[in-house]
């Protein structure tokens, strides 16, 4: 039988859609397998296809395939009884979606281990599962498992510009990027996220806002002027931050971790050479570590501050009074108010009754003692 193409033209988990395809072509596939993973990465897909090889149809709507959605409380008892009433000549796939949604409790993964120890030779199971570990240790041991893992940046890249190649359209760089680095290696959180750009029309703007993306440049410029003298720092950072979306330090530990790989030796992560190289010849080890763990124990509310602290230490600075800082620190000072009036607002019910506002005001001046 010849190579499975829908197999082939699937990206990711290489050699694992290998092996997969090696077992179909030679009629070698288990009776039981489990297919494990993230949601989005292709388990479902590669379910059907593999259901499709087993049974020679061509279209999910066979008679000889049945998709069975573990979170809707199927009736096991049942399904043993209809093996049965299949013909033995022909190979019969049930999918078992979401294999984790059997019960423990009322004994519905106990029947399912009934079955498999008595599965008629022409019946095949294959599951899907986001969640291995709730599924009991016995039912595991009796299939071959599969595990599938996050797409690569290579591999994202190649999928969507693949996809969008079919569609007869062109994205550019940035948007190709900020796609990819939102998506995080889900094939399916990609591509679903291209088609709502293809029927909205949008633009690159709009995109950059829909999945609220921080380009490298803009990262660029705040890590390279970490060094610079900090009145310049400063006025650098506030006009920068207040360009950035709300994810501000997700966005900065993202840039900095695979900024991190690369330096380590990673092939599978992306940066712009030129930014990696201004940056790897602009710190040393010791520096690199004071901002990784500036990076992990900052939040949202101390991030410009923790920033500010940070360029004082690399240029050892002292002087706080400066202009900049100031303007700083008004800006932070800013944002903590207004999301302390949020929070009140919020637990009111939108209304910021006049005790309420006490109380703000006198948590203010408890701070300020």
């Amino acid at each position: 039988m010849p190579i499975n193409t829908d197999i082939v033209n699937l990206y990711g988990n290489t050699a694992l859609r290998t092996t997969i395809n090696q077992l179909l072509i030679k009629n070698e596939y288990p009776k039981f397998t489990i297919l494990c993973g993230p949601m989005g990465v292709g388990k479902s897909t590669m379910a059907m296809i593999a259901a499709k090889h087993i049974t020679s149809k061509n279209t999910e709507q066979s008679t000889s395939i049945h998709t069975i959605n573990c979170a809707t409380n199927p009736n096991i008892a049942e399904l043993e009884s209809n093996f049965f009433r299949f013909s033995p000549l022909e190979p019969i796939v049930f999918i078992f979606e979401e294999l984790h949604g059997l019960s423990k409790d009322n004994n519905e993964q106990t029947m399912l281990l009934n079955i498999l120890d008595n599965l008629p030779d022409n019946i095949y199971i294959i599951a899907t599962t986001t969640e291995l570990f709730k599924i009991q240790r016995p039912i595991v041991s009796r299939s071959i498992k599969f595990e599938f893992k996050l797409l690569t940046t290579k591999e994202m890249n190649q999928l969507i510009e693949s996809y969008i190649k079919g569609k007869n359209i062109s994205f550019s760089s940035d948007v190709i990027s900020a796609l990819v680095h939102t998506a995080k290696g889900i094939p399916r959180d990609l591509l679903k996220t291209v088609d709502l750009i293809i029927k909205g029309e949008l633009s690159n703007e709009q995109i950059f806002n829909l999945v609220e993306y921080v380009s490298d440049n803009s990262l660029f410029a705040i890590f390279s002027s970490l060094k610079s003298e900090a009145v310049s720092f400063s006025l650098v950072i506030t006009d920068l931050m207040l360009t950035i979306p709300n994810n501000q330090v997700q966005s900065m530990r993202d840039f900095w971790s695979r900024f991190i790989l690369i330096s380590k030796g990673s092939t599978e992560i992306t940066i712009d050479k030129n930014i990696f190289n201004s940056l790897n010849n602009l710190y040393n080890n010791k520096e690199v570590t004071m901002i990784t763990e500036m990076l992990l124990n900052t939040n949202e509310s101390r991030l410009i501050l923790d920033l500010l602290y940070l360029n004082m230490k690399l240029t050892n600075t002292s002087n706080k009074d400066m202009v900049g800082v100031q303007k700083v620190m008004h800006y932070q000072n800013t944002i903590e108010n207004i999301e302390q009036v949020a929070t009140i607002s919020n637990q009111s019910n939108q209304k910021l009754t006049k005790q309420s506002l006490q109380q703000f005001k006198l948590n203010k001046g408890k701070e300020g003692l």
